[in-house]
């Protein structure tokens, strides 16, 4: 074998080689982007069900949040805080979620499972009136805003919290 022949196989073999390794490290990305999709979904939903928890976790959270909702005009001054507390909670869980969302991190059902159980707490009584409140002291982003006037989202009607909290609770882990 002369040595132009030897020379044209190890351009070949080391082609071969570079081949493999460029399936090789494309299969790696896809993986490590499924991974970052999975961690970055279960990052965002776990905010929000933390949120949610502390919320309605209690028989007594449960029954405040009945009321805040629903009857804001007779909440003192300390409840109408608690519960602006508790918006701006479900606000920037929320936003987490749309900011992962629009980065393509969340698919389109659990995006808008949230999103619809998110309107539905700004849209009723206290939730509108908290909003109000705090856009009245921060600026927020226009989509936390569209979510006080969209009566649909996605083609699902969006119905507030009326008098059905009883069985939003999520267990407590004791």
């Amino acid at each position: 074998m002369n040595y132009q022949a030897i020379i044209a196989v190890a351009e070949i073999v080391g082609l071969i080689f570079i081949i493999i390794s460029v399936f090789y490290l494309a299969k790696q990305v896809q993986l490590a982007n499924k991974q970052s999709l999975a961690e970055s979904l279960k990052d965002a939903t776990m905010l929000y069900a933390q949120q949610y928890k502390e919320t309605f976790v209690t028989e007594e959270g449960t029954a405040f949040m009945r009321k805040a909702l629903n009857d804001y005009e007779n909440l003192g001054q300390d409840e109408k805080g608690r519960l602006f507390s508790i918006i701006l909670g479900y606000i920037g869980a929320w936003n987490n979620l749309y900011t992962k969302y629009q980065a393509g991190f969340l698919d389109d059902g659990t995006y808008n499972s949230i999103t619809i159980a998110f309107a539905s707490l700004l849209q009723t009584p206290g939730g509108l009136a908290s909003i109000a409140q705090i856009h009245d002291g921060f600026v927020l982003p226009p989509h936390i805003m569209d979510m006080t006037e969209a009566k649909q989202i996605s083609g699902f009607e969006i119905r507030p919290y009326i008098d059905c909290l009883d069985f939003l609770k999520i267990r407590s882990e004791n």
